[in-house]
């Protein structure tokens, strides 16, 4: 009897030894996990980093951070909006960009031009599409701005243009591009809140990718009582990639 306690003893006590050892199994393989993903994530941090900083080189020369090739880093492709990229200097030849008066009178009746941030800084690369879209809109004079002091005026002002003007904003320029490129029949066939949910959301993601270029005040105490701003959104591929995303969607 005592030999039969003792067995039952002993297979208990083995029995527990290879499940505790099976569990530091588990727990060991867990933290191997868990430390390359960490591993993984801090080079993806600073890889991030310094394409923020527009410092990343590549065997000497600037690569773009919308695609690290293999040689640079062996897994991590990072994705950054367009406007954040840093051109090579043998890649971008640099071109002027329409001044501040050009861009009033192209956003009176609405067009196509480049970037903010190119217009911003008075030149683009050659060959870069024209992929923003400017409008001018107004406001009347507000009980609200009238109400207010001078010096929070002009925010209000700007505020009440961009409120009220946005969707007329996307509305007209997929309208203008569907008058432009596509034939009656195929416009007739367009999802049109589909392809603005889209448009919307592309110009959502990216940093200043629809917003206002400049504001100006309309009243003629110029005091910010009413105001007018030529507002922008954008679209991958400007107007032909508008397009082709209308005609997709229908």
């Amino acid at each position: 009897m005592n030999k039969i306690i003792v067995w039952i003893v002993l297979g208990i006590g083995l029995s527990s030894c290879a499940s505790s050892s099976s569990f530091e199994k588990e727990k060991l393989a867990f933290e191997k996990e868990r430390l390359a993903f960490e591993k993984e994530k801090l080079a993806f941090e600073k890889l991030k980093f310094l394409c923020q900083k527009k410092s990343f080189t590549c065997n000497g020369k600037y690569s773009s951070c919308l695609q690290i090739k293999p040689a640079c880093a062996k897994k991590s492709v990072v994705f950054l909006p367009k406007e954040n990229l840093v051109p090579s200097k043998t890649d971008c030849v640099s071109i002027p960009t329409p001044s501040s008066p050009d861009i009033w009178q192209l956003a009176e009746r609405g067009g196509w031009s480049y970037s903010y941030f190119a217009l911003k800084k008075g030149s683009a690369c050659k060959g870069d599409t024209k992929e923003t879209f400017y409008k001018s809109y107004g406001n009347s004079e507000s009980y609200v701005a009238k109400t207010q002091v001078p010096r929070t005026k002009k925010s209000s002002c700007i505020n009440n243009v961009l409120f009220s003007a946005k969707g007329k904003l996307y509305k007209l320029m997929l309208e203008k591009t569907g008058k432009e490129l596509l034939s009656s029949s195929q416009r007739s066939r367009v999802n049109q809140e589909k392809v603005l949910r889209q448009v919307v959301q592309y110009n959502n993601e990216g940093k200043k990718r629809s917003f206002y270029y400049e504001c100006k005040p309309s009243d003629a105490a110029r005091q910010w009582n009413s105001c007018r701003c030529v507002l922008f959104a954008s679209h991958e591929n400007g107007k032909t990639g508008l397009a082709n995303r209308m005609k997709k969607e229908r």
